[in-house]
């Protein structure tokens, strides 16, 4: 069974929803080529899948890029989360991350970041970064191996809530062809899902 729930953000309902159901997991799927933008700015073309640990939800309280805190949801399944719309992700080399719309603090410390754009290939239209972190060679190493929803996972006003990445916590980057992979690891939560244990999909889309 596939749920796509057509939001921008996974919702302590959300969590909630998908909890209650079940059904094998693929894990994450992640190896897309890209549209050069320019001005270091790739624009994803293929669809993606995101494993996600729902145990634990991770908070940002100032906006900075990092974990602050924690909180058991009271979940202990994981979820793949399916994103249906590629074209609104772009790849982004200039060090700016945002969310809603705002650019944030951690701009110019980090050295690559995966935002959602409202305008497909628009990078003018950026409106949060889901994912950020350093780039060593062509290995992209996702910060606190966390992904921030588009529009806060939950969270009030002025703070952000994200979930750890089940399966991996790096990408490989070919600039040469412009293509972008998920460097996935097989875990425990992968062997739960050969054994015909998982969760729901979902997806965020705006």
């Amino acid at each position: 069974m596939k749920t796509r729930i057509t939001t921008k953000e996974m919702t302590m309902a959300t969590v909630s929803a998908i909890a209650i159901g079940s059904s094998a997991m693929a894990g994450t799927v992640f190896n897309t080529t890209t549209n050069d933008l320019g001005s270091n700015q790739y624009q994803l073309v293929s669809t993606f899948t995101l494993n996600f640990d729902l145990s634990t939800a991770y908070v940002d309280s100032d906006l900075n890029g990092t974990v602050d805190s924690s909180f058991a949801t009271g979940y202990s399944n994981d979820y793949d989360g399916f994103y249906v719309d590629p074209e609104n992700y772009i790849l982004d080399f200039s060090g700016d991350t945002y969310y809603l719309g705002n650019q944030l603090t951690t701009s110019g410390t980090v050295d690559w970041s995966l935002n959602y754009a409202s305008a497909p290939g628009d990078a003018s239209s950026t409106y949060s970064t889901i994912l950020f972190g350093t780039m060593t060679g062509n290995i992209l190493t996702i910060r606190d191996g966390v992904e921030w929803p588009v529009s806060g996972g939950g969270a009030g006003a002025g703070n952000r809530w994200g979930y750890a990445l089940g399966d991996f916590d790096s990408f490989t980057w070919d600039s040469a062809n412009g293509t972008l992979a998920a460097n996935v690891v097989p875990g425990p939560f992968g062997m739960l899902a050969f054994a015909g244990f998982g969760m729901a999909r979902r997806r965020r889309n705006r």
